[in-house]
């Protein structure tokens, strides 16, 4: 029941850590800035994310958007995966942003009160 309802709240996958994830596609090069990340359940065994990358100026846009596929499907096994990326120059003045949709501590407290409900 606990695994239906992390599918339900669409909750981050517990194998993936968020910060790794950012930073591994920091670590592409001409990326300077990741934003707006969400990573989410679809069913037990399928995860989806959703990120924005800036990059500098001259970089090859679509090599970085291929790169982070590479690393998002292949190191993560995030079956779904959308890249937006842009141009910014100055580098991106935002603030580095990780958003998962429920924290973990969250679900944890969220899911304690079903332990005790009987459903047969």
């Amino acid at each position: 029941m606990r695994d239906t309802v992390r599918v339900l709240m669409e909750c981050a996958p517990t194998h993936v850590n968020v910060g790794e994830v950012r930073r591994d596609l920091l670590s592409i090069n001409g990326v300077v800035d990741v934003h707006s990340l969400r990573l989410w359940a679809i069913k037990m065994d399928t995860f989806a994310v959703s990120v924005h990358i800036d990059t500098v100026k001259n970089a090859d846009v679509s090599a970085v958007v291929f790169d982070a596929h590479q690393i998002l499907q292949n190191r993560y096994n995030i079956e779904y995966v959308t890249v937006q990326a842009q141009c910014t120059s100055p580098p991106s003045r935002r603030s580095p942003s990780v958003v998962s949709t429920t924290s973990e501590e969250s679900v944890e407290e969220r899911l304690a009160p079903l332990e005790s409900v009987d459903l047969h």
